[in-house]
């Protein structure tokens, strides 16, 4: 099997001070090939961003990691600042979830999506404002000339988070970090933009980690998926295979949620109780006080481990499996 281009192994991440800490990610690891895409799903407060941050060593204050996390066999971790900031202009790229954060509100489009191109690949200024339209206009941006004379202020949530996928895409990363990318546009406009971004990605090679709580959204443009709860993955196959097949009962039951055409006059399926943040968790599976088939032996830890071609966290994956089958369904629904 050759090297992955990103590689996170037992990431773990705890947060605040000496006399209270609190656990965020648990035991986390995935791997993400050149040129694929990896959906990571969950629930808000599942660690999805804080994953990805940690890639990006974009640590909230008095947050401490373990774990290895690799790119292209170097170790992020362990790369001094300048090195960081090098990785982080040319070779991997973040689309953050609220876009008003990271931008100057005083400054014009044009000049946030020039500036690094200037400063960091030493472009001429009027070649990168050419490549700034051209961004602008491959996200779908109508009258990119007159928008890169705008400020931020003078754009819509939907539209500054397709000037955020621009500026992403313009460094031509090697790996692009889509935090819920496409969580300031309306619904009709949601598969429309992913299109994009999928389309665009392809032809740059770009690997793909994106970030969302919608599964088919995730399931449409993903090789692969990951499903994250209470700080660590609970199950990981082939996008198709997880959403027609789901291994772990969380992955199930937010399958079954799902709203849909054919169940329009059904009551909506719901999770019972709520989400837990991994600190809130016990030894045991972290899923075990909302699941239906948990069991004694579910309060006990719980590996991730090979099935098929899946991972899954779950003790009894296998005879669920096999008890669905039996009654002519599939995998836990």
């Amino acid at each position: 099997m050759s090297e992955p281009l990103l590689e996170v192994r037992d990431l773990s991440m705890t947060i605040g001070g000496r006399r209270r800490r609190r656990t965020i990610l648990r035991d986390v690891s995935l791997r993400l090939d050149a040129g694929r895409t990896l959906g990571l799903v969950g629930e808000s407060g599942s660690g999805k961003s804080m994953t990805a941050r940690s890639i990006l060593r974009l640590l909230p204050a008095g947050a401490r990691t373990e774990g290895t996390v690799r790119f292209d066999g170097a170790s992020l971790p362990d790369l001094s600042p300048a090195q960081l900031r090098r990785v982080r202009a040319h070779e991997i790229a973040m689309v953050f979830q609220d876009p008003r954060a990271h931008v100057n509100p005083v400054r014009t489009i044009g000049d946030f999506l020039t500036e690094a191109l200037v400063l960091n690949d030493g472009v001429a200024a009027a070649e990168a404002r050419d490549r700034a339209r051209a961004g602008l206009a491959d996200v779908g941006l109508s009258e990119p000339d007159r928008r890169l004379d705008q400020h931020p202020h003078e754009l819509s949530g939907g539209m500054l988070q397709r000037v955020m996928i621009a500026a992403a895409l313009l460094a031509r990363p090697r790996l692009l970090l889509a935090d819920e990318p496409t969580t300031a546009l309306d619904v009709t406009t949601q598969s429309e933009v992913m299109a994009i971004v999928d389309e665009l990605r392809r032809e740059l090679g770009t690997a793909m980690l994106f970030i969302t709580h919608d599964l088919e959204l995730a399931a449409a443009v993903c090789d692969e998926l990951a499903v994250m709860y209470a700080g660590e993955i609970v199950e990981r196959a082939p996008a198709a295979q997880l959403v027609s097949s789901p291994r772990h009962p969380y992955t199930a039951a937010l399958l079954a949620a799902r709203p849909s055409v054919e169940r329009r006059r059904a009551r909506m399926a719901t999770v019972g109780g709520r989400p837990i943040a991994a600190y809130e968790a016990g030894s045991g599976c972290s899923f075990a006080p909302r699941c239906p088939h948990a069991e004694e032996r579910c309060r006990t830890a719980q590996a991730l481990r090979p099935l098929g071609t899946a991972e899954v966290r779950c003790c009894r994956a296998e005879e669920l499996e096999t008890a669905a089958a039996e009654r002519g369904e599939e995998a836990v629904r």
